[in-house]
């Protein structure tokens, strides 16, 4: 009887462990897949396919700024705006202190679409536009801290271009940083893509504030120093929700609201691409 009972332990504690041992080893691979997940990395390099190199710009970066934690926050964003599209690039630095990025062949439309994403920035801010502005142009004019912008637009394959004399600096600070998502929907008139905005509730109370009190007045949507929209302010929106109307195809739509879901406000430019 002593012999079974102990035997029965023996069993029990056995199982007990193999099961703690499973529990743990189940555990560890989770975690693991989800830093691999995380990180974007791929089991291995492409052999072959398309390579950007990333640099800071350092004439915009101050000298006490530390470069290495801007180039960390670079790959981070780059990476998250190709893993949207269905993209895992390797990311390395170069000896040059660079971000090299790696990617697989991609068909000519896709490599396209990659390019855009890595070269912009994606600093979008809300400026208002001077209430004078048509006159002062008219006349060559401009004013103290404003500049010249010009809106792109596409008529019957026709391209025009409207300039406006927009403040330098965003309306109280108010840029994408203050988004909580965006998002892609059809204008239930034109049928045309356009861009939906959501800020966090930080970014809701300044518009609602900048919307008040710049009522009949131009809102200038500028991403990376283009603008991109000029809307006349109705009435105040207190909703923490703005639309960006553009000549935009589907896909440059949706590209562009990966983009500001991202933005990247350290400055960088694309100083290389090459295929390897």
């Amino acid at each position: 009887m002593k012999a079974i009972k102990l035997l029965r332990t023996f069993s029990s504690v056995g199982l007990l462990g193999y099961g703690i041992f499973a529990v743990w080893l189940f555990l560890i691979l989770g975690l693991l897949s989800i830093v691999v997940h995380q990180s974007g990395c791929s089991p291995a390099p492409p052999f072959h396919g398309t390579a950007f190199v990333v640099a800071l710009d350092t004439n915009r970066i101050g000298a006490a700024s530390d470069k290495s934690q801007l180039l960390v926050r670079t790959e981070e964003t780059l990476r998250k705006r190709l893993r949207n599209v269905g993209t895992r690039p390797l990311m390395e630095r170069n000896a040059e202190g660079q971000l090299l990025i790696k990617l697989p062949q991609l068909k000519t439309n896709e490599l396209a679409s990659v390019r855009r994403l890595i070269s912009k920035p994606g600093l979008l801010e809300f400026r208002v536009v001077h209430p004078e502005s048509d006159r002062l142009i008219r006349e060559g004019r401009t004013a103290l801290d404003h500049e010249v912008l010009k809106l792109k637009r596409t008529h019957g394959g026709q391209t025009s271009d409207t300039p406006y004399l927009v403040k330098k600096k965003p309306e109280l600070g108010l840029t994408g940083t203050y988004l909580a998502r965006s998002g892609v929907e059809s204008d239930p008139i034109t049928n045309q893509p356009r861009i939906l905005l959501r800020f966090d509730s930080k970014g809701a109370d300044l518009f609602a504030q900048i919307t008040r009190d710049n009522i009949d007045r131009y809102l200038a949507i500028v991403l990376d120093g283009e603008l991109l929209s000029a809307p006349v302010i109705r009435q105040a929106i207190p909703s923490g929700a703005a639309v960006i109307d553009g000549d935009f195809t589907l896909r440059e739509a949706y590209e562009l609201a990966n983009v500001l879901e991202s933005p990247l406000e350290v400055p960088y430019r694309l100083v290389e691409e090459g295929t390897f």
